[in-house]
């Protein structure tokens, strides 16, 4: 399993900086189109959902990484 989980952080990372941000955009991405299923959680609400979905795991991840390099000087 954890071989599995490595290979899955670098694929992640061919494509992301940051293996948590992609797992986060990944999960939020399976989220929305699980909810798309439901009666009712339309279009509209899904893709409001994935753009603020995405966003705030955008934030999260430049605030992180701006605390890592504020405090690493």
């Amino acid at each position: 399993m954890t071989r599995f989980l490595h290979f899955l952080r670098d694929i992640a990372g061919l494509f992301f900086d940051d293996g948590s941000l992609a797992i986060a955009v990944l999960a939020i991405l399976a989220i929305a189109a699980v909810l798309l299923h439901n009666a009712w959680f339309d279009g509209l609400e899904a893709l409001t959902f994935l753009a603020g979905g995405v966003a705030a795991a955008l934030l999260e991840n430049v605030i992180r990484t701006a605390r890592g390099s504020l405090f690493a000087d």
